[in-house]
């Protein structure tokens, strides 16, 4: 299906995702853009980029009139050049993923790699594998909060460990859950049924003992009408009868006590 030139003006104005411009009559592209996911330009009277461009997905070039790319762009996922004019790759060139460079006159193909930890101020962290738009960074609590260009995109690190959150709060759960999985399950066979434990770090043991994910724990917690700061293992166990692999959760404390 063909998307008209006003439904691709709409979609580079909400870029939090990808943007399949392949076919339209698009010509030229906004400064400064910053597109959450892929960005397919074939078939497009595109010839020139913006400068800073930068792209959380992949960049598809394939077969367009573009001749140069731009400074400072930076590709989380694949750069695909074939059938382009264009002849060189500028210096401060970043790609995460492949090149395709066959019917190019590209010889030489040096370029930054993208890898875990990278950080521009003003424009990109890159962890966990995922390239995340940031527009500021601050500290809080010991904790380094990178706020995302794109609402609820945003990154948390406590200086080892990465998690990408809509809040700090989230954040700071998700790295919990890091810490305690490289840790591995082996820490809590110090409980016994009657060990009072908070509920917050009950959260993360169910999910390391369990396997449990994140969004089937949100759900159920959610859905609990009112709870206290604290239980014991013997009544977490009750209270997660039903749930996916409790029987597993049960089993760890009652065949360690």
């Amino acid at each position: 299906m063909k998307i008209t030139l006003k439904e691709a003006k709409k979609m580079m104005e909400n870029n939090s995702g990808s943007l399949y411009l392949r076919g339209t009559q698009i010509t030229v592209l906004p400064d400064n853009l910053t597109v959450g996911g892929s960005l397919d330009l074939r078939g497009t009277q595109i010839t020139v980029l913006p400068d800073n461009l930068t792209v959380g997905g992949s960049l598809d070039l394939e077969g367009t009139q573009i001749t140069a790319l731009p400074d400072n762009l930076t590709v989380s996922g694949y750069l695909d050049l074939e059938g382009t004019q264009i002849t060189a790759l500028p210096d401060n060139l970043t790609v995460g993923g492949s090149l395709y460079l066959r019917g190019t006159q590209i010889t030489a193909t040096k370029h930054k790699t993208l890898t875990d930890g990278d950080y521009v101020e003003g424009r990109y962290i890159y962890c966990d594998n995922i390239l995340t738009h940031i527009k500021s960074a601050k500290q809080v609590k010991g904790y380094t909060y990178y706020i995302g260009k794109i609402k609820n995109r945003n990154v948390i690190s406590d200086g080892t460990n990465y998690a990408h959150c809509k809040n700090f709060k989230d954040g700071i759960t998700d790295i919990e859950f890091k810490k305690a999985s490289n840790r591995g399950a082996e820490q809590y066979k110090k409980y016994t049924l009657s060990s009072v434990v908070p509920f917050e770090e009950a959260r993360t043991m169910y999910r390391v003992i369990t396997g449990a994910c994140k969004q089937g724990t949100d759900n159920f917690v959610n859905a609990l009408k009112k709870t206290k700061d604290s239980y014991t293992i013997a009544e977490y166990i009750e209270m997660t009868k039903g749930q996916y692999q409790a029987n597993v959760f049960e089993r760890f404390f009652k065949e360690e006590n």
